[in-house]
């Protein structure tokens, strides 16, 4: 059966290759007599005769439920380790900026400290 999260473009790809006595295999979601979804991966395959006449389909249609929700807690995982990874690469180079510019900073003092330093001399010495 089908319901409110059963994908249309699927269901329409599924019967525009039974139209063209093609085979295809299509995952979907799919609801329970009582309601309840699952997901189903559906392949369907047309019977030829020796006069290449389809006569017949055969159809296998698997729950596969349980591989889509690992499929779905692998992806969170992926994305949750990626947004760790982000944060560390920002606070690292968060920190290494902020030691760049404390260096700079007090490579800065020091020229201007040791620049007053020489002004000084060289006005007690007459030379400025």
């Amino acid at each position: 059966m089908q319901g409110l999260k059963t994908d249309r473009k699927e269901l329409s790809k599924l019967n525009q290759a039974i139209k063209n006595n093609q085979t295809i295999t299509s995952e979907l979601i799919n609801y329970t007599n009582n309601g309840k979804e699952f997901w189903s991966s559906i392949n369907i395959s047309p019977l030829f005769n020796s006069s290449e006449e389809c006569i017949n389909w055969i159809g296998i249609k698997r729950d596969i439920t349980g591989t889509k929700k690992k499929d779905i807690y692998v992806k969170k995982l992926m994305i949750h380790a990626q947004e760790n990874e982000k944060s560390f690469i920002g606070r690292e180079l968060h920190d290494n900026i902020a030691q760049c510019l404390v260096g700079s900073m007090l490579n800065l003092g020091i020229i201007k400290e040791k620049g007053r330093m020489i002004k000084c001399c060289c006005t007690r010495l007459g030379i400025l």
